[in-house]
Order: C-alpha cells, then sequence, then structure tokens
C-alpha cells in the first residue's frame, strides 16, 4: 500500500498528469454540467403530477448552472468590438492573449480562463471551416523557461 501511495504521488507531480487534468476540465467540465443539467430538466418534463419539482430546480440547478453564452457576452469577454466584423484569426489572438494571462500557475484564474475558453468556443462556431492553430499553454511555458535557462548561462 505504502508503494501505491509513492507512485500517486508523483504522478499528481508530473506535469503530464497536470496538463491531461486541466485540459480535461476546460474542454468537458461545463459539458457534464450541462448534461447532468438536461436530463434533470428532462425528467422534469417528463413528471406527472403537481410540479413542485420545477421549483426544486430552479432554485437548484436554475442558479447554479448558467445558460449558455451568447454571441454577444462571448464578444464582450474577449475584447472584440461588436460592430466591427470578427474574424477566426482575431478571435483566436485574443483567445491565446486572455488564456496566457489568466494562466492559473502565475496566479491567473482558472475561472476567467475557462470564460475564455468558452467565449473562443462561441464565436468559433460560426466558421466551422477554420482549423485552429496549435497553441498549448503548458509548451510554451515550458519553451519560455528552457530559454530563460540558456539566457542565464550566457551571462
Amino acid at each position: 500500500a505504502d508503494f501505491h501511495c509513492r507512485v500517486i504521488k508523483i504522478l499528481i507531480k508530473s506535469k503530464m498528469v497536470k496538463r491531461l487534468i486541466f485540459k480535461f476540465l476546460i474542454e468537458n467540465g461545463a459539458q457534464i454540467g450541462k448534461s447532468i443539467r438536461n436530463a434533470y430538466t428532462h425528467h422534469i418534463k417528463n413528471a406527472k403530477g403537481p410540479s413542485k419539482q420545477g421549483e426544486f430546480y430552479k432554485q437548484t440547478f436554475g442558479r447554479v448552472m448558467a445558460p449558455p453564452m451568447s454571441n454577444e457576452e462571448a464578444k464582450k469577454i474577449l475584447s472584440v468590438p461588436e460592430e466591427t466584423e470578427v474574424t477566426p484569426e482575431d478571435v483566436f489572438e485574443r483567445y491565446k492573449t486572455l488564456v496566457k494571462k489568466n494562466n492559473p500557475a502565475e496566479g491567473g484564474s482558472f475561472y476567467l480562463q475557462s470564460k475564455v475558453y468558452w467565449a473562443k468556443a462561441e464565436l468559433m462556431k460560426d466558421f466551422p471551416k477554420f482549423k485552429e492553430p496549435k497553441f498549448d499553454l503548458f509548451d510554451e511555458e515550458e519553451e519560455a523557461a528552457a530559454d530563460k535557462g540558456k539566457d542565464e548561462k550566457k551571462n
């Protein structure tokens, strides 16, 4: 049992595991919550008898689960002017900038970073043929640390 505890501690400290957990939470967290809400809503709609269950839904999940993000809200989050024509390149550049600024590893907010992710996803629905360039926050951090190490060795 002690051996297994040590292995788990090593895995938790691993950057690879952190990266996988972070990506899973960002990409799937809201979808899992929406699925739970949709299943509960379906149950309430099909329930027979007086709808006191509907009141329970409004007081619990209705307050916790946010409705889907609107296009206008997504533009506000990414600071894209509403009156201008939006290009997928502009959206992706704003996304990269804001994700870097809100990096939890550097004191940023995971909540804001996830809002930025979903804002990008909402605006990219208008550009289904656009292929997003590869962007991995963790790879860029490792490259920056490596560059910093090279600069320190030169000095």
